[in-house]
């Protein structure tokens, strides 16, 4: 009987690691177009993202199409941030969570287990594996390996998501797509970092870019959940007063302080009443937090 047991056991494990492996290969080897539904779940609330997707492999193109139009690239283990026909070094690595995943599975994760599963009329391969900071579940249609649904359980909350469409394309329908763009690995300037952590923490975003006495500022303008309405203005050196700006702003009746990071100097103006939210908003974005 614990013979039958140990050798029962002992084929599971096998069987498992020759579907981890083909799971892993598969993926690295596919070339693939899709659209997907990405649901961000926390105690701040619930974000709903709608992209499209380029892959071959790990390198990839998404292109986020609601709420908020933004494009990006991975390449060869840089991020991009996609401006019509160029490609440019994001200021941050922009993490892809089926890219986290596939790292975790490719590790040593904590735990893992899989199954065979119905999904959608589908025979599929649902596989969990955990690690310190995550568990994740992902569902794998057959034959094909393709990944169809993701889930990630966090301490902060989940993430999902959900392919509407998914389709194997010619490889060199990638690399036809990525020739169109001028790659530029210059490193970001400090005024991109700072101008790219707020639009990282906005919704509703606005760029406008303008010179007052040949000094260009840069102003960010979007909507927050803690503090409503915001607009940054971002320049660099000391030719202009911070305290001044503040002084007029605060003058006119709205909330308003001033920061510095790396020579680039920033105002933040809000409506809202309350300072300590506003500076509260503020320390939060400068501090560095995960992209």
């Amino acid at each position: 009987m614990w013979f039958l047991i140990v050798v029962f056991f002992a084929l599971s494990v096998s069987v498992f690691g020759d579907l981890r492996e083909n799971i892993i290969s598969a993926y690295a080897s596919q070339v693939v177009e899709g659209q997907r539904i990405v649901v961000e779940q926390s105690e701040k609330g619930t974000k709903v993202r709608y992209e499209k997707i380029l892959r071959k492999g790990y390198n990839e193109i998404v292109k986020v199409v609601a709420p908020d139009f933004f494009e990006w690239a991975y390449l060869d283990g840089k991020t991009y941030v996609v401006f019509e026909n160029e490609m440019k070094r994001s200021p941050a690595m922009i993490v892809d969570m089926e890219r986290k995943f596939m790292k975790c599975l490719a590790s040593t994760p904590t735990e893992l287990s899989t199954a065979v599963v119905d999904y959608n009329g589908n025979k599929a391969y649902k596989v969990e594996v955990k690690n310190k900071s995550a568990t994740y579940v992902g569902i794998f249609l057959k034959p094909s390996f393709l990944l169809v649904k993701l889930n990630v359980q966090r301490a902060n909350g989940q993430l999902t998501i959900t392919y509407n469409s998914i389709k194997k394309v010619p490889a060199f329908y990638f690399e036809k797509v990525i020739e169109k763009f001028k790659v530029i690995n210059t490193p970001p300037s400090a005024m991109e970092i700072e101008v790219w952590k707020m639009i990282y923490h906005l919704n509703n975003v606005s760029i406008t870019s303008i010179r007052v006495n040949d000094i260009s500022i840069v102003l960010v303008k979007g909507v927050t959940k803690s503090v409503g309405e915001i607009v940054v203005y971002l320049f660099e050196g000391k030719s202009i007063s911070t305290d001044d700006l503040v002084s007029q702003f605060k003058s006119k009746g709205f909330s308003s302080l001033s920061a510095e990071e790396k020579g680039i100097n920033m105002v933040f103006v809000s409506k809202i009443k309350d300072v300590q939210k506003l500076k509260k908003w503020v320390k939060f974005v400068l501090k560095g937090s995960s992209f």
